[in-house]
């Protein structure tokens, strides 16, 4: 048997006071639907605390996006699940994480 697991990750950037600055990044596992459309279907990844650039990001994850483009196929005794990965959130986010400037850039890439 093939299934396959739809895995949706998003992101936001957060100020808390005036000088820490917080990356928020769940997951949430689309094949749930009704807990997936609900506040119980987010589940927390990774709490960054930095603030929400490409550069960041990538450093500050590295090591999740090397394990996310390994992982796949996951295998469980007789069954064998593809795993497929989607991105959503907001505009800026969506952006930094593509390496886009911000929407209000003087040139912006879209």
């Amino acid at each position: 048997m093939n299934t396959t697991i739809k895995i949706k990750l998003c992101g936001d950037g957060t100020n808390i006071g005036r000088r820490l600055k917080i990356v928020n990044i769940t997951f949430t596992i689309l094949n749930e639907k009704d807990t997936a459309m609900s506040e119980r279907g987010k589940y927390v990844l990774v709490i960054i605390k930095r603030s929400e650039t490409y550069d960041n990001l990538k450093s500050s994850l590295a090591d999740l996006i090397n394990e996310m483009e390994s992982l796949k196929q996951l295998s469980v005794v007789d069954y064998t699940y593809d795993i497929e990965y989607f991105l959503g959130n907001d505009w800026n986010f969506l952006a930094c994480v593509c390496g886009l400037g911000a929407a209000n850039q003087d040139y912006a890439c879209i």
